[in-house]
């Protein structure tokens, strides 16, 4: 290095160094030589300090703290094991099932060919449940309406509108009016069968699936006999998955044991001490469809969607509002069938023929 290289070099030096000084004259003018002095002697490394010894009290601490650690992973591993076999297919088709049999309130929508309904159910009192429905059925261009409410004792049925404002105008003691169509449990000579489904709560209760608010006790007697007796059957290698309304769906193409299906709505009915005489009709459109797919919910179990080909008619339909459902109030003032018919006997036929709701029979003809 030349020497002007290093004069240089010094008077960058005494440049830094004089800055150095000017700022020690001035710590040691406002803090005191004697602090400045502490200040600058050597101060212990803090982050190097002894560690004092682990007392007995830590060391339980620790521990404890393991055994507490080790105890929320056998939790969190067995939660994480119990909602895995939760979600098996298996499981899934049985919690759905259960959750009908479960079902202190239901909604059921459906639709087939020209018929689609709505059927709200209220099983909280589970041997005197209650039915409320509005069907629309479309015949020669338009669209009957009517509503349907009952018990297992008294049901009604009103024509809500008879497919056009003009027939509603014509036919005001029609429209509008709920008629009785059972008293007492006896049902009024010459009614219509297809009507008394609208408003009878055996026809959503029985059928291809049932449902009602059975107690803890026979919802287990009613699963055991279906797993005894093979009542429902799917591949279970050929059961789907797919996604609905952002949620998981199993999807099943069930086949029914159709003598078997019968003998468990025998035995439901006598849980709730209706005679199997009442059900009798609904058993006799047990199984009618060779298979129905069932689309199952994985976390909540409820069935969202269901179809089924009858005929060569395909039914739709679905369960929603499980225990949320709620019903109108009875009707209040009604007419007697008798009454109606001579009301009706100057109408058109708005209804037709074969014009049945189908409500819980999603494998049979409509």
């Amino acid at each position: 290095m030349s020497h002007s290289e290093g004069s240089n070099t010094v008077r960058q030096d005494n440049g830094f160094g004089a800055k150095v000084r000017s700022a020690r004259d001035a710590a040691k003018r406002v803090i005191g030589i004697q602090e400045y002095h502490a200040l600058k002697s050597p101060q212990p490394d803090v982050l190097f300090s002894p560690v004092e010894p682990v007392s007995h009290e830590s060391k339980l601490h620790v521990v404890a703290a393991v055994s507490v650690g080790i105890v929320m992973l056998a939790v969190i591993s067995g939660t994480w094991l119990w909602m895995a076999q939760r979600s098996t297919p298996n499981a899934v088709f049985t919690a759905a099932i259960s959750k009908l049999l479960d079902a202190k309130t239901v909604t059921q929508k459906f639709s087939v060919s020209s018929l689609t309904g709505v059927v709200a159910f209220d099983a909280s009192n589970p041997t005197h449940p209650l039915v409320s429905s509005t069907a629309m059925i479309s015949n020669s261009g338009m669209t009957v309406t009517v509503n349907g409410y009952g018990s297992l004792k008294n049901d009604y049925i009103k024509y809500a509108s008879l497919g056009s404002p003009t027939l509603d105008t014509m036919f005001p003691g029609m429209v509008g009016t709920w008629v009785q169509v059972r008293t007492n449990g006896k049902l009024a000579h010459g009614v219509d069968s297809q009507l008394v489904e609208f408003a009878d709560p055996r026809d959503m209760a029985f059928g291809d699936f049932i449902i009602g608010n059975f107690s803890a006790n026979d919802r287990r007697i009613l699963l055991a006999y279906i797993a005894k007796h093979k009542v429902y059957t799917y591949d279970k290698n050929q059961v789907g998955a797919t996604t609905m309304n952002g949620s998981e769906v199993y999807v099943y193409t069930v086949h029914e044991n159709v003598a078997q299906v019968k003998a468990l709505n025998k035995k439901a009915a006598a849980m709730l001490h209706i005679p199997v005489a009442q059900i009798k009709s609904i058993l006799g459109l047990v199984g009618s469809a060779s298979a129905t797919q069932l689309y199952v919910d994985v976390n909540s179990h409820a069935i969202v969607k269901y179809t089924s080909v009858v005929d060569g008619q395909t039914i739709f339909g679905s369960y929603t509002n499980y225990n949320t459902t709620s019903l109108p109030k009875k009707p209040a003032g009604s007419i007697t069938w008798k009454q109606f018919e001579r009301k009706q006997s100057s109408s058109p036929n708005v209804l037709g023929p074969g014009s049945s709701s189908g409500a819980n029979q999603p494998m049979q003809s409509a």
